[in-house]
Parts: C-alpha cells; sequence; structure tokens
C-alpha cells in the first residue's frame, strides 16, 4: 500500500467503497452507462437545487424540465458569492478542502464530501494501472513548494514517503534546468507529473542540448 492510500484511510477517506463503486460503474454496458450518467446529473442537480441556497438563486424559482436550459455555473460564480457555498446537509467537518495554485491567475477554493474524494483518488489509481503505475511509482514531481521553513518541511517529507523528486519552477533559467537535467542523469524516474509549461519548457531545453 502506498503511502498516500494509508494516508487517506487514516484520515478517514473510503477509499475501497469508491475502488469498488468505480468497479461498478466500470461494468456497465455503453447504454447502462448512459441511463446511469443520466439519472446521475438530474440527481446531482436537484439535490443542490433543494439544499444550496447560492445554486438556487442561480437557476430562480423553478427547475428546468429540460437539461439545456439548466445555467452554465463558471469558477467565477463561486469566486465572487457572497453565498454559503455548502449544501445545507452537509456537515463540514466531513468535507475536504482544497485550492488551487492561481497559476492561471485566479485561484480557487472548493470543498467535497470524503466520499467524493476519494472516488476522485480511486480514478487516479485506476488509470495509473492502465499505464504499469502505482501510486507508489517513482515521480519527477515538477510543482511549487512552500518557502515557510514549516511547511517546506512538511511537503520534502511528504515527498519522500511518497517517492518523489520534486522540481521547483520558481526558477526554470538554463542554468536551473541543467541542474534539473543531471538529476535525471543519475535517478530513474517512473512518469512525470506537474505543470504542463514548466514540463513542455523542460523538454524544450532538453532538445536544444541534443540529448539522447
Amino acid at each position: 500500500m502506498s503511502f498516500l492510500e494509508l494516508s487517506l484511510k487514516l484520515k478517514g477517506f473510503p477509499l475501497a467503497k469508491a475502488e469498488n463503486e468505480l468497479k461498478r460503474i466500470q461494468s456497465l454496458t455503453e447504454t447502462e452507462f448512459r441511463k446511469w450518467h443520466l439519472n446521475k446529473r438530474w440527481e446531482i442537480v436537484k439535490y443542490h437545487y433543494g439544499n444550496n441556497d447560492f445554486y438556487k438563486s442561480k437557476i430562480g424559482n423553478k427547475l428546468p424540465e429540460n437539461w439545456e436550459d439548466i445555467p452554465v455555473i463558471v469558477k467565477g460564480d463561486y469566486q465572487n458569492s457572497d453565498k454559503n457555498l455548502i449544501s445545507d446537509s452537509v456537515q463540514k467537518k466531513d468535507l475536504y478542502t482544497g485550492y488551487t495554485s492561481g497559476s492561471s491567475g485566479h485561484p480557487f477554493s472548493y470543498a467535497k464530501d470524503k466520499f467524493a474524494h476519494a472516488m476522485t483518488w480511486a480514478l487516479i489509481k485506476n488509470r495509473y494501472n492502465d499505464f504499469g503505475l502505482t501510486l507508489n511509482s517513482r515521480q519527477a514531481r515538477f510543482y511549487g513548494i512552500p518557502f515557510e521553513r514549516i511547511d517546506y518541511m512538511k511537503e520534502k517529507f511528504k515527498d519522500f514517503l511518497s517517492n518523489r523528486l520534486r522540481f521547483p519552477v520558481f526558477d526554470l533559467s538554463d542554468d536551473m534546468l541543467e541542474i534539473f537535467l543531471k538529476r535525471f542523469e543519475s535517478s530513474e524516474f517512473d512518469y512525470i507529473y506537474g505543470y504542463t509549461n514548466s514540463i513542455v519548457l523542460f523538454a524544450r531545453f532538453i532538445i536544444r542540448k541534443n540529448c539522447p
């Protein structure tokens, strides 16, 4: 079991239940899946319409009967809302909360229940398996890292436990990319993970260097 899977289980995320549900969904025929998908999307809309004041205010006094008439919710709607975004039936202690880094210039905070978060990781694990990877495969991580010492050390410790080597993306000068390249030459990685623009920049640097 990987460190990530152990961490999720210790924090109360039902990963095994999520993996079983994913297998059940993937076992459906195409016709069964389309029916499941149609029912599920209406189930989600009706739930939030009945339990979330923010969502109800975006739709109006009556829930449309046609899917195409339901208004599209964009990131800015959540960022600029002064309403409670958590549905009334959900306890905050049962939620996983996170945020995006804001690499697009617009950071975004979000929350989801523990089963939804477990489903996310069940799908990631499933997709990794498609390529012969596990959640414990050796990872080259092109990502940021906190500057504060305590948070920095926490991230480095998690990197160690998760079998990954971090390549901070704050400095992507040729001199730093040369250091990255030397690390790749001295280490074996199963895959690369991180910001696409940073990975592409490193790939172009390697091409310019005419590396084998």
